[in-house]
């Protein structure tokens, strides 16, 4: 039960790692928090390949840091192709993630004590000028003095983007550190890591941020006329979802709506993220495949590690209160529907349960 305890008990967390990891937790902050397994129900896994594992982690992969440095690079590359992102949005887009980083890798205490200089100096240097955006973050003070005390269970796994610090949070339990960063597995790891980061990130896309100064991005009437077009869309699609694709919870269509657009923009863009970083792909010119899977190419692999990244045993009281966080069934039948490489990969026909071939609601640009 070590990594369930409040960190009052951090110790017995480290106790934990190392009979575990043979070995601390990696510290991957500034502050001497440790990291906890995160997963108990895999110990009995990690125990035996995570030694090893871990300490490849540390002294020859590329950190953690670094590859979500790179999603978010292959996120400003390709965010272009969202069907309702013009090329002047598109260009503000690039600029903000230029200047600014969004991933923030997280833990147990995300807030810290370290809330934006912008933040703190705005009343300071916008008295006149900026009176209206002034009153705004006076407005949510408790808001940002609640976020400076806020816990992120250690045990978390889905990033937030919060649009006050204008970062996503990511948990350090989104990921498997038993997977060699350097190796070809861990691109196949993205199935899980950016679809759930782009998830979060492609929200900067939706609309203006009120904290935002130098960049801000507003949606042309062009751009809002086609995204209600896609949310009309997304909410006909799940009316229409059939029966046995839906599981044990019912999703509200109108209120669900904008979760599966996000989902759907986020399994295209990490599709595209894991062209960018499949090594022998992109070196090699050839397909990565598995020895005893000759026939299943690489991108059928990403979706078979994203489904099973999805499943889970939940009961219906805990998949109908997940928010924004769709219930698994929808995440990945609902969305899937809209991802012609899914049809292709698997010869869905057109119009068959797992292809909207009729109704597809087209979240890329074809070019």
């Amino acid at each position: 039960m070590a990594p369930f305890f409040p960190d009052k008990f951090a110790a017995f967390r480290q106790i934990f790692a190392k009979d575990v990891f043979d070995r601390t937790g990696a510290r991957h902050l500034a502050d001497e928090d440790v990291l906890p397994a995160g997963r108990a129900a895999r110990a009995a896994v990690v125990r035996g390949q995570g030694g090893v594992a871990a300490r490849h982690l540390l002294d020859t992969s590329v950190p953690l840091s670094e590859w979500m440095s790179r999603i978010e690079n292959s996120f400003r590359r390709h965010h272009e192709r969202v069907a309702w992102i013009d090329e002047l949005s598109a260009l503000i887009v690039r600029y903000r993630l230029g200047r600014n980083p969004m991933a923030s890798l997280a833990h147990g205490d995300y807030a810290g004590q370290c809330a934006p200089s912008r933040t703190r100096s705005l009343g300071a240097v916008s008295v006149l000028q900026e009176q209206k955006r002034l009153q705004a973050v006076r407005k949510s003070g408790p808001d940002v003095r609640a976020m400076r005390d806020r816990q992120v269970s250690d045990l978390a796994t889905v990033p937030e983007y919060d649009a006050l610090r204008q970062t996503v949070g990511v948990p350090m339990a989104l990921f498997n550190t038993s997977v060699p960063s350097n190796a070809t597995m861990f691109a196949f790891h993205l199935s899980r890591v950016a679809v759930r980061f782009y998830r979060a990130l492609v929200q900067i896309l939706f609309h203006n941020n009120i904290y935002e100064r130098d960049a801000p991005l507003s949606l042309s009437p062009d751009m809002r006329r086609r995204l209600d077009g896609l949310l009309g869309c997304m909410e006909e699609d799940l009316r229409r979802l059939p029966a046995d694709l839906r599981g044990p919870a019912s999703a509200d269509s109108a209120k669900s709506r904008g979760a599966l657009l996000q989902h759907v923009a986020a399994v295209k863009l990490a599709l595209r993220a894991f062209d960018d970083h499949l090594t022998v792909r992109r070196v090699w010119k050839t397909d990565f495949r598995f020895k005893d899977m000759p026939d299943v190419s690489s991108n059928a692999l990403f979706f078979i590690y994203y489904a099973l990244d999805n499943c889970e045993a939940a009961d219906t009281v805990y998949a109908e209160h997940r928010g924004h966080w769709m219930p698994a069934h929808y995440r990945v039948n609902a969305a899937l529907r809209h991802v012609e490489e899914f049809a292709s990969e698997f010869g869905c026909v057109a119009n068959s349960k797992m292809s909207a071939a009729a109704h597809l609601c087209s979240v890329v640009k074809k070019h």
